[in-house]
């Protein structure tokens, strides 16, 4: 797959030597035995002193053996064939190198529109769900593709669970309905609701991801009340720590009336195995 990779970015054609034809291979093999061999008896008498000199000794080996007449060639070398008749048909390098990637064959686009590469989580264009993709990591980026069309690319992620959701891949009336629908209750309430709220939609999420935070945020001031739960958001607010986890952790602690950094458990009183300052 890799091979394949390289040649297809680069646009070359790969063909393979012929079966029971040694000669294929043996004229390649000839051309590096006599370049190894003059490079070693340049240096037999004496040793490298650079690397830089041993490139301009292979400079000057390849250039000479390239420039040299061949006997069947009517008097033509290497060099002047290739520049007679290979040169203009090439085509200049591609702008990026090839950068060698992990490749996996199929893929299930889940009902999140979502495919799994290593326990990350990359979305699809939602009309591709139920379909199976192939997927291209390199270090840098990951490429979904779908009948050998690319149809999503991705930086890659590296923290396990994490997820990379493109906007464009979502069902448009879903995402948009779930974030109106917390938008327009988050008006109802006071500022630090709001603020809260904003920051929510913000969030990189599916769109069932979200119509399940939408249902678990809207239940907090139901099972809490009201009054305790706008408390609780201005202490988020105020403790700068702007998501709904804390609104409910402090909701469940019973602290959404205490200053921030007091302590509310009450009188301290040791256990007896506790023996104090005067033990």
């Amino acid at each position: 797959m890799d091979y394949q990779a390289f040649a297809d970015h680069y646009g070359m054609g790969v063909v393979p030597a012929r079966v029971r034809k040694a000669q294929d291979k043996s004229a390649v093999e000839n051309s590096v035995k006599l370049i190894q061999r003059s490079l070693r008896l340049r240096f037999v008498n004496r040793p490298l002193s650079s690397l830089p000199e041993l490139r301009q000794a292979l400079t000057e080996i390849v250039e000479n053996w390239n420039s040299r007449i061949l006997r069947r060639a009517n008097g033509h070398s290497r060099r002047s064939l290739f520049e007679a008749e290979e040169k203009s048909h090439l085509r200049p390098l591609p702008a990026d190198r090839f950068v060698p990637a992990e490749m996996r064959g199929e893929a299930l686009v889940g009902r999140d529109y979502h495919v799994n590469w290593k326990g990350c989580y990359y979305s699809v264009p939602h009309q591709h769900i139920g379909r199976k993709v192939s997927l291209r990591a390199s270090e840098k980026t990951v490429e979904i593709s779908l009948n050998g069309r690319e149809v999503a690319v991705h930086p890659r992620l590296y923290q396990v669970g994490k997820r990379h959701t493109d906007p464009q891949h979502r069902p448009i009336a879903h995402a948009a309905r779930a974030e109106a629908d917390l938008e327009k209750w988050a008006q109802s309430y006071d500022i630090a609701v709001r603020q809260l709220a904003a920051v929510e939609m913000a969030k990189d999420v599916t769109s069932q991801q979200r119509s399940r935070r939408t249902a678990w945020i809207k239940d907090l001031p139901r099972i809490h009340s009201r009054g305790r739960f706008e408390l609780a958001c201005v202490r988020a607010v105020c403790s700068n720590d702007l998501r709904f986890e804390h609104v409910q952790n402090v909701l469940e602690r019973g602290i959404e009336s205490s200053p921030i950094g007091s302590r509310t458990s009450g009188k301290f009183s040791p256990d007896k195995n506790v023996r104090g300052n005067d033990y």
